[in-house]
């Protein structure tokens, strides 16, 4: 518990003792109970100390109180005779000025209510404490759960350091500006494929922000690098319709990384693109701070040409309950109609 947190936390206590002893002065003082402030302060001293010692003290003998109910029993007997007793010597030294301390001076209707102060002020330690252990198990989970959390993106962190790390970014980029330059006189189209491979593969080893996230424009750029590399792939017989309507406003936005591309792929993956009767679709636009993306493909009905990278769909489904977990903050819809496969995807930007 921080230092803060324990300031803050004794200061309501003072507040809320402050305001009890207002109060039941104010109600003595109405019902003609003539003593002085003083006196008043005393009392709610011992009041005070019993509430503390049965919460902080007594009650923290767990051992004693799941072996026996007849220990805890014991527990309050004792805290209650403490209390009436150190309550007789206080009246004694209060209203006699420490004469006649006598036994049979004691007013029964006097130990009653005393009596009846104790209960209460143990019954509402015991819920202080209950309620006080219970915060604490919730603080331990939710910083165990941090904790957790922390060691998996510093796990998920190395993890990409280390893949990034093995490829060598580096030696890739300067080995296909290479093959880029030798064949760029021999073929046209296969250095263009070279250099859009090259942005596509300094796009994704690129480094991405601590909370994932990238510019639009950014992830769009990436999605029509992508396009043109499969058109040339498939030496642009694609029969495709490939959309974008982003204002200037909304390039900079910041979406997850990769998480558009992964549909578009899947349109290449499953997708019949040869076929001018059944033309995909790929469209990306902005309407009022809401992304929208709709894809449409009519489902290859062969082995697919391009090999899954076992990302998928679901995987995609977790990431956008992760980014976006408020309600309303996306929306996605898959539907198969007539063997055409549709994605409505909406992102609260």
């Amino acid at each position: 518990m921080s230092a803060r947190y324990s300031i803050k936390n004794w200061g309501l206590h003072c507040i809320l003792w402050a305001t009890y002893l207002t109060f039941q002065t104010i109600l003595a003082y109405r019902m003609g109970v003539q003593e002085k402030l003083w006196v008043f302060i005393l009392y709610f001293f011992l009041d005070i100390m019993l509430f503390y010692f049965n919460a902080e003290v007594a009650l923290r003998f767990k051992g004693a109180i799941r072996k026996s109910i007849i220990r805890v029993m014991l527990m309050i007997a004792i805290e209650i005779i403490l209390y009436l007793v150190f309550n007789f010597i206080l009246s004694v030294f209060t209203e006699r000025g420490g004469k006649n301390l006598n036994i049979h001076n004691i007013d029964t209707n006097d130990v009653l209510r005393t009596l009846w102060m104790a209960l209460q002020l143990i019954i509402f330690s015991t819920g202080y404490w209950f309620l006080k252990r219970s915060n604490a198990a919730r603080i331990a989970q939710l910083e165990s759960e941090k904790s957790k959390s922390e060691t998996e993106k510093n796990l998920a962190i190395s993890r990409y350091a280390h893949l990034q790390a093995q490829i060598n970014p580096h030696f890739l980029f300067n080995s296909l500006n290479f093959i880029y330059s030798s064949v760029m006189e021999i073929s046209p189209d296969a250095s263009q494929g070279i250099l859009l491979l090259s942005e596509i593969m300094r796009y994704s080893l690129g480094k991405v922000a601590e909370d994932g996230k990238l510019p639009l424009w950014d992830e769009v750029e990436h999605i029509d690098r992508f396009i043109q590399l499969m058109q040339l792939r498939f030496s642009k017989r694609l029969c495709l319709t490939y959309n974008i309507n982003i204002q200037e406003q909304y390039k900079t936005y910041r979406v997850p990384s990769m998480l558009l591309l992964t549909f578009v792929e899947n349109v290449f993956k499953h997708g019949e693109l040869t076929v001018a009767e059944h033309p995909a679709l790929i469209s990306i636009s902005v309407n009022d701070d809401m992304l929208v993306l709709h894809t449409e493909n009519y489902i290859r009905q062969t082995k697919n040409l391009i090999p899954s990278d076992h990302i998928g769909l679901q995987n995609v489904t977790s990431r956008l309950n992760d980014y976006y977990p408020k309600e309303g903050d996306f929306d996605l819809l898959l539907n198969e109609i007539d063997n055409n496969f549709h994605v409505d995807l909406k992102i609260r930007l």
